[in-house]
């Protein structure tokens, strides 16, 4: 759907071609390796192999947004990804369905929505990244942050634990 939705902006828009370079990095599915290998622009494409964690880490700090594809049936998954996307400090773009990942990044203000299946949409999320401020929200991205940490997730749930078993004896 993103390949899509951006042929299509490129199509109907044909500045953004010069304007923008999506790059994916790392394993791609069938679907997702034919989709690329079908795309009418290439030249905006960068396609990546696996590449190391401190390498990917730079990649996310280097980029102007960071896509996360929402795909349906997902909608309830916070993928890893997201943790990583928050701590680079780069805003995301979300770009799909509704659901955990779109509310988290709408509530600490760290990127934009945008549904699956509309150019316009698209580029009206991307012209909105272009001025996007993450600094205004740099505290709470990090709160959050320190909060899910596995070691505080750990605490919070023995925690529940331990009320739930001594309520119980």
């Amino acid at each position: 759907d993103f390949l899509e939705s951006l042929q299509q902006l490129l199509t109907d828009h044909p500045e953004w071609i010069a304007r923008i370079r999506v790059s994916f990095v790392g394993r791609r599915g069938p679907s997702a390796a034919e989709a690329i290998r079908a795309f009418k622009f290439p030249s905006v494409l960068e396609v990546v192999d696996p590449v190391s964690k401190r390498e990917a880490i730079s990649r996310m700090r280097e980029s102007d947004v960071l896509l996360l594809i929402a795909r349906p049936g997902l909608e309830r998954y916070l993928p890893a990804k997201i943790f990583e996307y928050l701590a680079a400090r780069r805003p995301v773009l979300v770009f799909g369905s509704r659901g955990e990942p779109s509310a988290l990044i709408d509530e600490l203000g760290a990127g934009v929505y945008c549904p699956a299946g509309s150019a316009a949409a698209l580029g009206d999320a991307l012209e909105e990244l272009q001025s996007f401020d993450m600094s205004r929200n740099a505290h709470s991205i990090q709160q959050w942050l320190d909060e899910h940490r596995r070691e505080a997730l750990a605490n919070r749930a023995f925690d529940i634990i331990e009320r739930a078993t001594g309520t119980l004896t």
